[in-house]
């Protein structure tokens, strides 16, 4: 089986996937993004400004000298002198009459200075939110505009990829040679979401027809690549196909009967300016499928296999018998699956909630809007998508491994001691085992 699924399956698979990288280009910048982004490496860290404490429960705002130091630091104690309002000077200067000592405890203008890759040093703008996040040595990304830099965020990636390495190594010891497979079949996956959904969704293509054909392209890959080409995977991927099918059906039909827009966040509006006539309703629905897929593929291809070690244990077992065995394992998958799903979804919601609780505006008003609605739609349909995997897939499997397994014995040893009948049947009279 697996030598006859091999070759239509890689030659479909690799098909499939030169189309895409003919017809999409890699998305590149915008060309209307103003300001250029760079790294750099922050080499101090002051205030121009802040809230000084004077002791006895009393503090002021002091500012420094136009001729001060590099900044001050949050607990540094200092001396303040009054001008026409108070003004930081170093501790070790002499003290004058109405000179008050104090500590410092925030910052009001952040003095930044950062290395920049070409070896100059500039100071950089930052709220005082942003400066208590950061320390000396530490890389940051710089937007510089019209020769002003202003400081955006931390640089996170090295972090990333230190957190990603652990994971790589976990799933390769512990999954070993799947485990290797699943990595690379992981990484064709988000190629094909980049390098082909998105290049063909920003040139004007359907984006509910473009993502459910990469959807299919994905559940080729991930499940014949990883699992291997048999009647297992199959129909793991036949299940899948169809829960799939029938939850986007719903899904748009429930869209349409809500009137929804498909601007149910900001990245939505966003991407509405950015790129004409795009149908954001399809792609909300393609948020959908691509969401509910990881777990769709998860759920069918477990429960494809409860079914063929069902049938290699008992190849006695009827369809009927097969059907039901794996929809007692079904059942479970069911209760523990949609849960999951259900509190991934409301992980996303969490500040919405915080929201709703907090605001005056009604319950119900609240929730009626749209991008509320939205993810209450997302979460139900992923859910409906798991509950009709589990009972398309074990029907598939069933139907392929119902009498397989005795087939599968009489091609492993195709010579059996024939005495009017074969001795397989002799074997399936015996007792079967509890």
């Amino acid at each position: 089986m697996r030598t006859v699924l091999g070759r239509p399956f890689w030659s479909l698979w690799l098909l499939w996937l030169g189309f895409s990288l003919v017809w999409a280009q890699p998305p590149g910048s915008s060309s209307q993004a103003q300001g250029v982004y760079l790294e750099g490496r922050i080499t101090h860290l002051g205030s121009r400004s802040a809230t000084v404490d004077l002791g006895g429960g009393r503090s002021v705002e002091a500012e420094f000298p136009v001729s001060g130091p590099e900044g001050f630091h949050i607990g540094q104690r200092v001396v303040l002198y009054r001008l026409l309002s108070y003004r930081l000077v170093h501790p070790d200067e002499p003290s004058r009459p109405g000179d008050r000592p104090g500590r410092v405890l925030e910052s009001s203008l952040p003095l930044v200075r950062v290395a920049f890759p070409d070896g100059s040093i500039r100071e950089v703008a930052a709220s005082p939110q942003e400066a208590r996040a950061l320390r000396v040595g530490q890389r940051v990304w710089i937007r510089q505009v019209e020769g002003q830099a202003f400081l955006v965020e931390p640089f996170r990636l090295g972090y990333l990829y230190a957190l990603l390495g652990i994971f790589v190594l976990a799933v390769l010891f512990l999954g070993r040679g799947k485990g290797l497979r699943g990595l690379i079949g992981t990484a064709a996956s988000l190629l094909v979401l980049v390098y082909g959904v998105v290049p063909l969704i920003t040139r004007g293509a359907n984006p509910l027809l473009v993502t459910f054909a990469g959807a299919f392209g994905i559940l080729l890959l991930s499940i014949y690549f990883v699992h291997g080409v048999g009647r297992k995977t199959t129909a793991a991927l036949l299940g899948t196909s169809l829960a799939v099918a029938v939850s986007l059906g719903l899904a748009a039909l429930f869209t349409r009967w809500m009137g929804f827009t498909g601007l149910t966040s900001e990245e939505a509006f966003l991407a509405r300016f950015a790129l004409q006539n795009l149908d954001l309703v399809s792609l909300y629905l393609a948020g959908v499928v691509v969401g509910a897929l990881g777990a769709l593929n998860d759920v069918t291809v477990t429960q494809a296999s409860v079914i063929q070690a069902l049938a290699l244990a008992n190849p006695r077992y009827s369809l009927r018998e097969l059907y039901q065995r794996g929809m007692a394992v079904g059942f479970d998958h069911i209760g523990s699956l949609v849960n999951t799903l259900v509190l991934a979804y409301s992980a996303g919601s969490l500040p919405l909630m915080l929201l709703i609780q907090q605001g005056d505006t009604p319950l119900r008003f609240l929730l009626n809007q749209e991008p509320f609605m939205a993810e209450f739609v997302s979460m139900l349909v992923g859910s409906l998508g798991l509950v009709l995997a589990v009972p398309f897939t074990t029907f598939v499997a069933a139907s392929f491994f119902h009498g397989g397994s005795v087939r599968y014995i009489e091609q492993r040893w195709p010579k059996p001691q024939r005495e009017g009948r074969s001795w397989v049947q002799d074997m399936l009279e015996k007792d079967e085992p509890e």
